[in-house]
């Protein structure tokens, strides 16, 4: 073999390398916007299933249903988990309410949440 054939082999070496390096920096990069996803998905899916079943629940009853809230990608030892309950609540709560997905009323002073019409017939 000359030398020029080394050169070659350890060029494509590198750049499979690179290649490698990249796409493992793509996939951390883009596993806390996933995590982040099936989270709020979980909270939204657990906060239906609650509402299905009682009507009508309060904050403080909502927030035991995802009080141990915990996400884990496949192949990945990284986990995401609700550290606070309240804050994230109030997000997934009011994105719920703007896809009209729950309704929030108030009874006597006391703010109830529901699931609205349209997610009922689903």
């Amino acid at each position: 073999m000359k030398f020029f054939d080394y050169v070659l082999y350890i060029l494509a070496f590198m750049i499979v390398t690179i290649i490698v390096y990249i796409w493992g920096l793509i996939k951390s990069k883009n596993d806390f916007d996933k995590n982040a996803n099936l989270l709020y998905s979980k909270a939204i899916s657990q906060i239906s299933c609650a509402l299905q079943e009682n009507k009508k629940m309060t904050k403080n009853q909502l927030l035991k249903t995802i009080s141990s809230l915990e996400v884990k990608t496949l192949f990945s030892r990284k986990k995401m988990i609700v550290t606070d309950q309240n804050d994230f609540f109030d997000l997934v709560i009011e994105y719920m309410i703007y896809k009209n997905m729950v309704v929030k009323t108030k009874e006597s002073g006391v703010i109830f949440y529901s699931l609205s019409k349209e997610t009922k017939k689903e």
